[in-house]
């Protein structure tokens, strides 16, 4: 695993979306894969977009228009 790692950013959910992304995560062993993975996560929840005044949805925008890659879970939207 030489070079530069792939970056991967993981946008985490709510409940059962994010049960599914962290089983999803668990297949990216990068023993498994052989693979230098670098996972670069944000807290997508609704809590923490609230708490960031959906800030936290920008910051991960832009960390996948970077790296190019991504992997989302479902997220609660609000009601009103």
């Amino acid at each position: 695993m030489a070079g530069d790692p792939l970056r991967i950013a993981v946008l985490e959910g709510d409940e059962t979306g994010q049960e599914l992304l962290d089983q999803a995560v668990r297949l990216l062993d990068p023993e498994l894969l052989r693979l230098d993975l670098e996972l670069w996560r944000f807290d997508l929840s609704l809590e923490n977009r609230r708490a960031t005044s959906n800030e936290i949805v920008g910051d991960a925008a832009a960390a996948m228009r970077d790296l190019g890659l991504g992997l989302k879970a479902a997220t609660i939207t609000p009601e009103g």
